[in-house]
């Protein structure tokens, strides 16, 4: 699962593997009919498409890289979750309040996965 955003903050959304890759197709079709006199970014998209098409390059890494391409912000809920495992080691050295932290990962344990 990942959350999704552009770079205004408006749209937040958690898809999945699938669901951003349709996200990228769609964004590479924008691009097309927004640039269709441009031959150098027709090109560039028409590579893209027959990319996703023939599965040959599209990993994790390569969907995210270009949504960020086109002002959309990704990341993979695994890494918040891994991000707020080690802020709360870090912050039971100094507290025993952990609650908030407790509460956080439980939730994405129990709806984000």
């Amino acid at each position: 699962m990942y959350l999704v955003s552009d770079d205004y903050g408006d749209f937040k959304k958690i898809m999945n593997f699938k669901e951003l890759y349709g996200m990228l197709a769609d964004e590479i079709v924008q691009d097309i009919k927004q640039n269709y006199n441009e031959y150098d970014i027709l090109k560039e998209c028409v590579d893209q498409l027959g990319s996703l098409v023939k599965n040959n390059l599209v990993n994790e890494k390569y969907i995210i890289n270009n949504l960020e391409s086109y002002g959309w912000h990704v990341i993979n809920i695994l890494d918040i979750q891994k991000g707020i495992n080690d802020l709360r080691e870090y912050v039971a050295r100094k507290s025993t309040d952990l609650k908030v932290f407790d509460d956080i990962l439980k939730y994405i344990d129990e709806e984000l996965k």
